[in-house]
């Protein structure tokens, strides 16, 4: 076989779209990183910037609040005042009214403006920082104020206490202002001050000019803060200055700091470095991809050719070995081979002078006496246990036992075949006791988790979990192990079944295994489940009905501790 094979074969490079065809998955995860990264950063600048333009609106509504506030106060307080209702309505006494009212209000309260009003909006008092007259007409009222003079009358009044003002803005030739009016009240149970049967009105106005503008632009640190008058809608940046009934008269309109466009330009350097990083390690990967790809395509030939005269030797082994492995699935042969062992190794230690033994393989040849009939007599165990159940004479001598507990032994007794592979395994703790043939559940269990043992893989999982419904609680045990299509699970239901020709030979077993732990489970009243996956493991379920959970007891009448388990066994809850 070998004549026919050169053995020195110089393979073709691989050619470079090739190894950019594998590189893409990761050209493509940069890519898409780098997007991601810069569509965060987008969206992370905008919502700065949302966050900043809010804050800032909300500064500004505080700061006419405040100013309002500080309006509503001085107004309700000097009209419920006996002195201004007396005075102002019930006889008017100009000399009060101007020393009390109009001077007072502009020198004492810094307002820019006050009026009282009476009967068809009459004016009683009135007087403006900037000395126009231009409100001592009424019929020259702004539509404004006029508005908030109406409003104010119709707000509801009671008697004997402070009545809140109402405010809003009015806007003449001068400017625009913010006013507070109120209702002129007594004191007493009197109530409104009446003036020919109309309640006379106070009113006290600031206007929005410069100096109050710089005020608030200084508290509230709106940077840039100006007053506009144009129709336009307001935006985030500008706030709406309405009259009583909602009318735009005019907007305050201010900078806002753009923090997330702040925050991305201190980014830029960093982000530079970054990115001229991340190129640089994509490029050394590439660069090392096409090295290693050269590498591997030097010996890809020669293994080929090495694969095709292994295939043609394991394909010739197997063809030798089938037959065979379907005489071993039969029990005449079962039988036979232990006891060949038996007899053939017993025969040459039984007859020492014409063999040249020493210690050392005597041994080996009386362990493998001593394993032989332990494969033996559980072969016997399985096949008296299989005719038991099916000439229903199997007893089941039910006890209560913790599952924990009883988990726990079955994992110690193969904890060492586990180790042997470096195979973890881990359950979940449960505190709950069943009612069970303790030997018949072991045998289940060890069954399952020793199958599970020797079809996984070296450093796997074994993973044993417990669930409980409605109807029925589930003891799952999950392999990482070689799996089963749907016909290799139909022969391992089969007595003596086992999986694919190729594994009988690499796991021994009798194949009863799966048989009895179904047969034992439905004894318990209850099912058995298999799903597997070829390559992938198989998860096999016992559901017990719910009724064999006993009710937590003391120590002292169920279970006991089993001593500690293996390093390699892990509960959880």
């Amino acid at each position: 076989m070998n004549e026919n094979r050169s053995p020195n074969i110089k393979p073709k490079q691989v050619k470079p779209y090739i190894v950019m065809r594998e590189l893409l998955p990761v050209i493509a995860l940069v890519i898409g990183f780098v997007l991601v990264t810069g569509a965060l950063l987008n969206h992370s600048v905008k919502q700065h910037n949302a966050i900043a333009e809010q804050a800032a609106q909300h500064l500004a509504r505080s700061s006419i609040m405040v100013l309002q506030n500080t309006l509503t106060k001085f107004v309700s307080e000097y009209a419920y005042w006996n002195d201004t209702a007396q005075n102002t309505i019930e006889n008017f006494n100009e000399e009060w009214v101007k020393d009390y009212i109009e001077i007072w209000a502009i020198d004492g309260l810094e307002m820019d403006g006050v009026l009282a009003v009476g009967h068809g909006n009459r004016v009683i008092a009135h007087a403006q920082r900037n000395g126009t007259q231009t409100l001592s007409d009424p019929s020259l009222f702004p539509t404004g104020l006029t508005k908030l003079i109406d409003a104010a009358r119709a707000q509801p009044q009671a008697l004997g206490e402070v009545n809140p003002s109402i405010s809003g803005f009015f806007k003449d030739d001068h400017g625009l202002y913010l006013a507070s009016a109120a209702v002129i009240m007594w004191e007493d149970e009197r109530g409104a001050a009446l003036d020919q049967g109309v309640p006379g009105v106070l009113i006290f106005f600031k206007s929005m000019d410069g100096p109050v503008l710089r005020d608030i632009e200084s508290q509230f640190l709106l940077k840039g803060l100006e007053l506009k008058t144009d129709a336009s809608p307001a935006t985030m940046v500008q706030l709406p200055l309405k009259s009583v009934d909602g009318t735009v008269l005019g907007k305050l309109q201010w900078r806002v700091r753009e923090a997330g466009t702040d925050m991305l330009r201190n980014l830029i350097v960093p982000m530079i470095v970054i990115s001229v990083l991340m190129l640089c390690t994509v490029g050394y990967i590439i660069w090392r991809t096409f090295r290693a790809a050269k590498l591997v395509d030097n010996y890809h030939k020669w293994l080929e050719s090495k694969t095709d005269e292994l295939l043609q030797a394991r394909n010739l082994a197997e063809a030798a070995n089938r037959s065979k492995s379907q005489f071993l699935a039969t029990m005449s042969h079962e039988l036979r081979t232990p006891l060949n062992a038996i007899i053939g190794f017993s025969d040459i230690i039984r007859d020492p002078p014409t063999q040249n033994l020493g210690p050392e393989r005597t041994k080996d040849y009386a362990n493998d006496i001593y394993n032989s009939g332990q494969y033996l007599l559980t072969l016997i165990n399985d096949i008296l246990d299989m005719s038991k159940i099916e000439s229903k004479r199997f007893e089941l001598f039910e006890e209560i036992v913790p599952l924990d507990h009883l988990i726990g032994q079955c994992l110690k007794l193969v904890s060492r075949a586990a180790d042997e592979k470096s195979i973890a395994m881990h359950w979940t703790e449960t505190p709950i006791s069943i009612l069970c043939d303790t030997r018949a559940m072991k045998q289940i269990l060890i069954n399952l988790v020793t199958n599970a043992i020797k079809f996984s893989k070296p450093e796997t999982l074994i993973r044993i979990d417990i669930d409980q419904g409605a109807e029925d609680f589930v003891i799952r045990i999950q392999d990482q192990g070689i799996g089963m299509t749907d016909e290799d699970l139909e022969r391992a239901l089969l007595p003596f079944g086992q999986v694919r020709d190729a594994h009988i030979r690499e796991n021994q077993g009798t194949g009863l295994g799966l048989n009895i732990s179904r047969a034992l489970t439905e004894l318990h009243g209850g099912k058995f489940t298999i799903a597997s996956q070829y390559a992938k493991g198989t998860t096999v379920s016992i559901h017990l009905p719910n009724y064999r959970i006993v009710p937590p007891q003391s120590d002292s009448t169920v279970g006991v501790s089993d001593g500690g388990l293996s390093a390699g066994i892990q509960g959880s809850k």
